[in-house]
């Protein structure tokens, strides 16, 4: 027990492991962890996604994990907001997670980023729960949640 104290080497993490960064170059990968107040909620509408396209998002990519539970979307290729196009909503309770990964392959076209607008919800108060009911968000995040 005494040599176990004195080892520096840290214990191994129990449960869910975190993706390791990329090898230091080139690449870009970054993380947002937001997080609201416990019972309130969050309304992330992303605009301009942008990422090299490939079939399964292998070398750029941008990410959202909900809850800290795996991710829920990875989004590659050019989606510029478009008028009238149907926006990329995430909607979910107290935490989000955003990734945005490239490999640095100088190949691609296109940079990989994103913009987003992002909103906090407390649908337990009538204005923001009338406000959120009345936004263009809704019917998406109905769509969403209704299948």
């Amino acid at each position: 027990m005494q040599h176990k104290f004195l080892d520096p080497t840290p214990e191994p993490p129990l449960g869910r492991l975190r993706r390791a960064a990329p090898t230091p170059g080139d690449q870009i990968f970054c993380e947002w962890n937001i997080k609201t107040e416990p019972n309130l909620y969050m309304l992330i509408t992303f605009h301009n996604l942008s990422a090299a396209y490939t079939v399964d998002c292998h070398g750029a990519y941008i990410e959202v994990e909900r809850e800290n539970n795996g991710y829920d979307a990875r989004w590659c290729g050019n989606r510029v907001s478009q008028s009238g196009s149907r926006p990329h909503i995430i909607f979910a309770k107290t935490e989000v997670r955003i990734t945005v990964y490239d490999d640095g392959d100088s190949n691609k076209d296109i940079p990989t980023g994103f913009e987003a607008d992002i909103e906090v919800i407390d649908l337990f108060d009538a204005r923001d729960y009338t406000a959120f009911m009345r936004s263009n968000s809704y019917p998406h995040i109905r769509r969403l949640l209704l299948g």
